[in-house]
C-alpha cells in the first residue's frame, strides 16, 4: 500500500507540531506493517530508521494488538515500553490510494506526568536557544566569563569590536590575553577585585576606540560567580560628533558671512555669493550699476535673473529711480503691447477713458526689467527696437512721441542667438539688448552654494511662520545630489514644503517631496486602472512643471510634447 504525495505532505506538516508535544505518529496498513512515521515515534520506541521500517508495528505494541474493524471507530489503551507508560491511540484512516483499502493511525503520548516534564525540557532549550540568539544579535559586543575570568561565551559583536576571534577568547584565561596588543588592561581583573561595575576605554588592535563595561553577577553568598563584560564602539560616535560640530561651525561661518553681505548690500535675497563663477556674477553687476548701458541676462529658469537685476538697480546710479519688472510670457500678447507703452482714451474697447500709462512710463529715469525677452511677439519687437533706439514711445491711439529715460534690463533662458538664426527673433533687436551679456551658472554648477542656500531660506521661512526649525545634515547631502531642473526657485519652494508638512523641530530627509513620493509609490496606484494611473503621472508632471516654468511653451519644452497639448492637459486637470 503507498501514501498519496499530498497525504504525506499533510502527514509531515502535522508530524511537525505534535513532535513539540511530544506524540509519536505511525501509519500502519491492515497486514500491520508500518508504512510511515515521525521523529518522536523513533524516540519513543527508541528504534532507528533500519529496525522500524518495512516492520510490524506488533513487534513494539505485542503480538495481542488488534485493529479497530468499524470506519472512524477508534481504541485507547496504556502500554509499557522501556519502563515507560504509553498512551496508544488508534483511528481508522482513509488515507489510502485505494479507498476501499483502510489504513489506521497510531499516535504514541508519554504517560503525562513525562510529557509534561519533556514539554517543560523542551520550553527551557527553546528559552535558552532564543537567549543565545538575542546575544549573538547585540549590536553591542558581550563577553561571559566565570569567577576566575575564564571565557564561557562571546558574541559577534565582541570579536567584530575587538578583532579578536572567538577561537583565541573561548575557554583561554581573559587575563592572561592582556598584553600591549590585544588590551593592556582588562576590566575583568579590576571587577574581580573592586566587586563593582567598571568603565574602561581601550584602543583595540584593529585601531578602534571602544568602551568596554564590565558587571558582576553574584552567587547567594555575595561571591561572584559571572562577570558579564559589554563592548561598544564609540568610534562611530566619535567620527558623527566631529562631523556635527564641523557642521556647526560651518552654520555659524556662513550665518555670519550672510549677516556680512546683507549688512554691506553685497547680496539680493534668494542668492548667495559663494561659487568663483557666481563671485564673478556679481562683480560685474555691481560695475554695471555706475553705467547706463542695456544688460541682457542669461541662465536657465530659476537661477536669479531677476535677483541680479534688482542687484544691478540697487547698487546703481538709478537706485533712487522706480524699478519696473514685466514677464512678457506671463502677459498675453493682445495685451502686451498696450502694457508696455499704454494707450490714450478710446484706444481699443473697454480702454480707460483717462487712458493708462504703460511700464516704459512708469520706470522714467529708473529701469525697467523685461522677463522671458523671447517672448515677445515679432509684432512688437519692431516697436520695441524704435522705442530703444530712438529712446522715445507712442501710446496706443496716441499722436504724440514721450521722450524716455529708462535703462533696460533683459533676461532670457532660451538660445537667443538660435532663434535670431531661425527668424523668431530679430537680430537687431538681439544686439541692442546684448550689449553686456551676464550668464548665469545653473544651481547644479553651483552646489557648493547649497548649503548656505539651504540655511538663508530656512532663516526666511522661520521669520515668516515663526518657527525655530532646523535642517539636518543628510538633507542637505540629498540636495547635492539632486539635479535642480528648476533651480533656486525649486530649491525654495521645496523647502518651503517641507516647512509647512513636517512635524517637528527638525526637517529631516523623509520631508523631502521626492522622497516622501518614493516611499508612497508602492500604494499610489493600487486598485486603479491603467487609464487612471497615466491621469495621475500626466497631472503630477504637468502640476510640478507649471511650478518651475512661467510659459506653457517652456513646459512643452520641458516635457518634449507640443505646446497646444500642454494648453489641452493644463485645463483638462484645472491646473
Amino acid at each position: 500500500m503507498k501514501i498519496k504525495p499530498g497525504d504525506s505532505r499533510e502527514l509531515s506538516k502535522s508530524s511537525e507540531t505534535e513532535t513539540e508535544v511530544s506524540t509519536g505518529t505511525i501509519l500502519i496498513d491492515q497486514d500491520y506493517h508500518i508504512i510511515y512515521y515521525n521523529e518522536y515515534a523513533k524516540k519513543i520506541l527508541s528504534a532507528g530508521d533500519d529496525a522500524i521500517e518495512h516492520r510490524s508495528v506488533r513487534h513494539f505494541l505485542g503480538q495481542t494488538f488488534t485493529l479497530p474493524e468499524e470506519p472512524d471507530s477508534e481504541k485507547s489503551f496504556y502500554y509499557e515500553i522501556q519502563g515507560r507508560q504509553i498512551l496508544v491511540t488508534v483511528t481508522r484512516w482513509g488515507g489510502g490510494e485505494e479507498k476501499d483499502v483502510p489504513a489506521y493511525l497510531i499516535l504514541l503520548l508519554l504517560e503525562p506526568k513525562l510529557a509534561q516534564n519533556e514539554l517543560e525540557e523542551y520550553a527551557k532549550k527553546q528559552v535558552l536557544q532564543d537567549l543565545q540568539e538575542i546575544i549573538e544579535a547585540s549590536f553591542d559586543g558581550i563577553l561571559v566569563t566565570d569567577a576566575a575570568g575564564n571565557v564561557e561565551l562571546v558574541n559577534q559583536g565582541y570579536v567584530h569590536n575587538t578583532g579578536i576571534t572567538r577561537k583565541e577568547l573561548l575557554g583561554r584565561n581573559i587575563l592572561k590575553l592582556v598584553n600591549p596588543v590585544w588590551m593592556k588592561q582588562s576590566v575583568v581583573g579590576m571587577v574581580q577585585e573592586k566587586k563593582e561595575t567598571i568603565s574602561l576605554r581601550h584602543m583595540t588592535r584593529n585601531g578602534k576606540s571602544i568602551i568596554v563595561t564590565g558587571t558582576p553577577i553574584f552567587d547567594e553568598q555575595k561571591n561572584i560567580k559571572k562577570i558579564v563584560v559589554n563592548s561598544r564602539d564609540i568610534s562611530e560616535l566619535y567620527a558623527l560628533s566631529e562631523k556635527l560640530e564641523s557642521a556647526k561651525k560651518m552654520e555659524e561661518i556662513y550665518m555670519q558671512r550672510l549677516k556680512l553681505q546683507e549688512e554691506r548690500g553685497e547680496t539680493p535675497d534668494d542668492v548667495v555669493i559663494v561659487n568663483p563663477e557666481m563671485q564673478q556674477v556679481f562683480r560685474l553687476a555691481k560695475k554695471l550699476g555706475n553705467f547706463n548701458t542695456n544688460v541682457l541676462l542669461t541662465g536657465e529658469s530659476g537661477v536669479g535673473k531677476d535677483e541680479v537685476a534688482k542687484f544691478i538697480h540697487k547698487n546703481g546710479l538709478r537706485a533712487s529711480k522706480p524699478y519696473v519688472a514685466v514677464n512678457c510670457g506671463a502677459v498675453p500678447e493682445n495685451l502686451l503691447e498696450s502694457e508696455l507703452f499704454g494707450y490714450e482714451n478710446g484706444a481699443f474697447t473697454g480702454a480707460l477713458k483717462c487712458g493708462k500709462k504703460g511700464l516704459f512710463e512708469q520706470a522714467e529715469g529708473g529701469v525697467l526689467f523685461l522677463d522671458e525677452v523671447a517672448e515677445i511677439p515679432q509684432s512688437l519687437q519692431v516697436k520695441l527696437l524704435r522705442a530703444l533706439e530712438n529712446r522715445e514711445i507712442m501710446r496706443l491711439g496716441g499722436t504724440k512721441l514721450i521722450p524716455l529715460n529708462v535703462r533696460i534690463i533683459a533676461a532670457t533662458n532660451q538660445d537667443l542667438p538660435a532663434m535670431v538664426k531661425n527668424g523668431s527673433f530679430r537680430e537687431d533687436l538681439y544686439y541692442r539688448l546684448n550689449v553686456v551679456n551676464i550668464r548665469i551658472p545653473s544651481l547644479r554648477e553651483r552646489k557648493d552654494e547649497i548649503p548656505l542656500l539651504c540655511l538663508k531660506f530656512v532663516h526666511y521661512y522661520n521669520r515668516q511662520y515663526g518657527e525655530n526649525k532646523k535642517m539636518t545634515y543628510p538633507v542637505i547631502r540629498e540636495f547635492e545630489k539632486y539635479s535642480w531642473p528648476g533651480n533656486i526657485r525649486e530649491l525654495k519652494n521645496v523647502i518651503e514644503n517641507m516647512f509647512v508638512l513636517s512635524d517637528g523641530e527638525y526637517l529631516n530627509v523623509r520631508d523631502i517631496p521626492w522622497i516622501g513620493r518614493k516611499q508612497k509609490l508602492g500604494n499610489q496606484y493600487e486598485g486603479r486602472t491603467l487609464e487612471e494611473a497615466v491621469e495621475e503621472v500626466e497631472r503630477e508632471l504637468l502640476r510640478e512643471a507649471k511650478e518651475k516654468f512661467h510659459t506653457t511653451r517652456q513646459i512643452a519644452e520641458h516635457l518634449k510634447v507640443n505646446q497646444s497639448t500642454v494648453v489641452r492637459k493644463l485645463k483638462k486637470y484645472q491646473l
